[in-house]
């Protein structure tokens, strides 16, 4: 595990971030870690066994996704912010990478989703829009 300062020093706005999400209950500030992924993809927070676990930043080279962890996934309140750390939306995550706000969820790999929900899956009419800046109009089920 790295120090607390090393780690700041790594990417300080991802430091910053992770440190004003409000603390869970018993939460303790310990484990934190710098995993980089190549490809300018990077986590900064805390882990257990180099796994993101707890509070932590992912950064997937074009968005930051900050908030907690539960096994490697988004778990709970989370906040994304372009490459130019401008918030895009604030939500929370079902532990599938998918973070909701509304009639909207975004996934880490830069896909969105706008439409109808049942159940918190995607149902009825909607679009998706894709990273690689396609999108598909349909109905979902």
């Amino acid at each position: 595990m790295e120090k607390v300062d090393e780690l700041k020093q790594k990417d300080p706005f991802m430091f910053e971030q992770i440190f004003e999400l409000i603390p869970r209950e018993g939460e303790k500030r310990e484990n934190f870690e710098y995993l980089d992924y190549g490809n300018g993809k990077k986590y900064i927070g805390q882990t257990l066994n180099h796994v993101p676990e707890g509070r932590g930043a992912y950064y997937n080279g074009e968005l930051y996704f900050i908030g907690f962890y539960d096994k490697g996934k988004p778990n709970g309140f989370f906040k994304i912010f372009n490459k130019d750390k401008v918030i895009l939306r604030k939500g929370f995550t079902n532990k599938n990478y998918n973070i909701y706000n509304g009639s909207e969820y975004y996934q880490v790999s830069g896909e969105m989703y706008k439409g109808d929900f049942k159940n918190g899956k995607k149902h009825g009419s909607g679009t998706m829009f894709y990273d690689n800046g396609t999108f598909w109009i349909g109905t979902f089920k």
